[in-house]
C-alpha cells in the first residue's frame, strides 16, 4: 500500500508529456524539463550575482576601479542570464524537432 502512495505521487500523468498512449516520457519532454530546470538555477544565481554587484557598487565610495569591477560584476551576470536563455531557446529548438 505504500508503494502504490509513492508511485501515484511521482507518476507522471500523460496530459504532461504530450498525451503519448503508453505514458513513458519522451526525450523532448526531458531534454525540456532538465533545461527549465538548469535557467532557474542559472536566473537565481544571476540575481545573486546582480544584487552583489550592486552593493559593491554602493560600499565603492567613488573608487573609480571599485565601480568599474561592481559595473562588470553586474554585466557579466546580464550577459550569462542571456547565454542562459540562448542555451534554452536551443535545447528546446533540437528537442522538439529531434
Amino acid at each position: 500500500m505504500m508503494y502504490s502512495t509513492v508511485f501515484a505521487a511521482i507518476s507522471i500523468k500523460c496530459s504532461e508529456i504530450n498525451s503519448c498512449p503508453n505514458k513513458t516520457p519522451t526525450l523532448d519532454v526531458g531534454l525540456t524539463n532538465i533545461a527549465q530546470l538548469i535557467i532557474g538555477l542559472v536566473g537565481s544565481l544571476a540575481m545573486l550575482v546582480m544584487l552583489w554587484g550592486g552593493f559593491r557598487y554602493v560600499i565603492s565610495r567613488g573608487d573609480p576601479s571599485a565601480i568599474k569591477s561592481a559595473k562588470d560584476t553586474i554585466m557579466y551576470a546580464l550577459i550569462g542570464v542571456v547565454v542562459a536563455i540562448l542555451a534554452y531557446a536551443i535545447v528546446t529548438f533540437v528537442a522538439k524537432n529531434l
